[in-house]
């Protein structure tokens, strides 16, 4: 190598190919994640929020989680197909608060929105919400269980208008 005695040049090459495989293994190692958006509403409206899935290689061929809202804050919380899932050509099925998004095929999701959470506030709701992902689950092509990982999002509440009491009301 290089006209480099044969120790020299392997220790130069066993030193590059540790440099490659530490550059290299993390990022073929490193979890897929599913990211819910934060966002805001009013008491007793509504809001979307984006549930998206960042991939790594090999991407995920189906998904599964739950969505944990606070009961007494939340009046309802629903879930429809995003265009990443769409793409995968996915059935998005939901069961209560767990939902799955499958296909009869082994095509792989990109990167990007999965699914839409709306969320309804009731009319007494307040201060900050957490919405969580609970339990995410990701199935590989292979039918074997990717590694993923899922961060939470935090719903502001929006006060509606305070009645405005009047002191002088009856006096001229």
């Amino acid at each position: 190598m290089l006209g480099l005695p044969l120790g020299q040049a392997l220790s130069m090459l066993r030193f590059a190919l540790l440099l490659m495989a530490w550059c290299v293994v993390p990022a073929l190692l490193s979890a897929d994640a599913l990211s819910l958006s934060s966002g805001f509403a009013s008491q007793g409206g509504s809001v979307t929020l984006r549930l998206s899935l960042t991939t790594s290689l090999p991407a995920g061929a189906g998904l599964q989680w739950s969505v944990v809202a606070p009961q007494t804050q939340v009046v309802s919380v629903s879930v429809i197909p995003g265009p990443a899932g769409q793409a995968a050509n996915k059935v998005l099925q939901c069961a209560g608060s767990r939902c799955m998004l499958t296909g009869v095929n082994q095509n792989p999701l990109s990167s990007g929105i999965v699914a839409y959470v709306v969320v309804t506030l009731s009319p007494t709701a307040s201060g900050n919400l957490a919405i969580q992902l609970y339990n995410p689950m990701e199935a590989l092509p292979d039918g074997t269980k990717g590694t993923l990982s899922a961060s939470d999002a935090v719903l502001s509440v929006i006060p509606g208008p305070t009645p405005i009491r009047s002191t002088t009301a009856g006096r001229q």
